[in-house]
């Protein structure tokens, strides 16, 4: 029951989005409607981002530029509700569909999803504990792990080692990070046949890049990535948002996209082109160009494959269908987070 708890708090949003998907997809509703609901979708996914943009300059916010995208939000709100009421009302096939009650079934999981080489742990943070359920073909166990009230703070310091290369910033941290969340099922494992294991990590846990955790002490003062020992050198770990959307992503029917590989790498950035307050300076990427290259050589030199460099690499072609033909996406750009308004985060382009 816990587990399945942890499920849904995980995969609601997005397996009722898939829900939505697929019910306009197979319940006859006409193209023309289908398009426009996307317009409209996309239309105020623009202003909402217009509207953060604004109330985030906080005193040098343009007070009539707000009230007035505030009414083309409820404008384009009410008419996207509408239209979906007209859905409901027309189409009985896509009420059935996107109303339909999603469980996740540990069997189906075991049998779909896990062998006796692969494992799955899902993490959940409660307000005073974090539990981790290890999930085998075999049998399923929960860990109970201390939350204390640094944990988070040392998995932001820890990645700050790492992405500016502190070393002892970074081995400072990675190990206690190591005996705190991770020990209990690392000592498991190593009883287990599981090589293979995927984690669904929750709330600050998804910042972490586990793979990099150390399982045993590394002297700061004496830096050596070569020998350190890495999580990643003991098992072999992929991640998933979810179980449930896992087992989703794996029962759906592949159709291979005619197209193999695109790239982009915009490599050059105009400061003065973005109002992200995240970032003060944008330094150049010059190595990516010949990054995107390299991986090109690996597919056939044709139509099937596009590299963007440069003033190619634009947003116009990500908000065309271009994307959804081709097999393989590589984005070799830098890309911001911000965490109090997740919807301005993004990757940046060419201007």
């Amino acid at each position: 029951a816990a587990f399945i708890f942890s499920e849904k708090s995980k995969s609601s949003v997005l397996l009722a989005a898939l829900n939505e998907s697929k019910a306009k997809k197979f319940s006859g509703i006409p193209d023309s409607l289908l398009k426009y609901e996307k317009q409209i979708k996309a239309d105020l996914a623009d202003i909402e981002k217009d509207l953060i943009e604004q109330q985030y300059k906080q005193k040098n916010a343009d007070s009539i530029k707000i009230e007035q995208l505030s009414d083309k939000i409820f404008s384009l709100t009410n008419k996207y509700e509408a239209l979906l009421q007209n859905f409901e009302d027309q189409y009985p096939a896509y009420h059935q569909l996107i109303y339909k009650e999603e469980s996740i079934s540990l069997l189906e999981l075991r049998n779909n999803l896990l062998n006796k080489n692969t494992g799955l742990l899902e993490y959940f943070i409660g307000d005073n504990n974090i539990y981790a359920f290890l999930i085998s073909n075999e049998n399923i166990e929960v860990f109970t792990l201390v939350k204390d009230s640094l944990l988070e703070k040392q998995v932001i310091k820890m990645r700050h080692g790492i992405y500016k290369k502190r070393y002892p910033l970074y081995v400072y941290y990675a190990f206690p990070l190591f005996n705190k969340i991770f020990k209990p099922i690392f000592t498991k494992l190593k009883s287990s046949n599981i090589k293979n294991l995927i984690i669904i990590p929750d709330e600050f846990l998804l910042y972490l890049p586990f793979e990099t955790l150390l399982t045993e002490y590394a002297d700061p003062d004496k830096e050596n990535y070569k020998n350190l020992n890495y999580l990643i050198r003991k098992i072999n770990i992929n991640y998933g948002y979810s179980a449930a959307l896992l087992l989703e992503s794996f029962q759906k029917k592949y159709i291979k996209p005619q197209h193999e590989f695109i790239a982009f790498a915009p490599v050059e950035f105009n400061n003065s082109e973005y109002n992200i307050p995240e970032l003060h300076y944008i330094p150049k990427l010059p190595a990516t160009a010949s990054e995107i290259e390299n991986v090109y050589q690996l597919f056939e030199k044709n139509e099937k494959s596009k590299i963007y460099t440069f003033d190619q690499a634009d947003e116009s072609i990500l908000k065309s269908d271009k994307l959804s033909q081709y097999q393989y996406i590589h984005f070799a750009t830098h890309g911001y987070i911000n965490l109090e308004e997740p919807k301005l985060s993004g990757i940046l382009m060419y201007n």
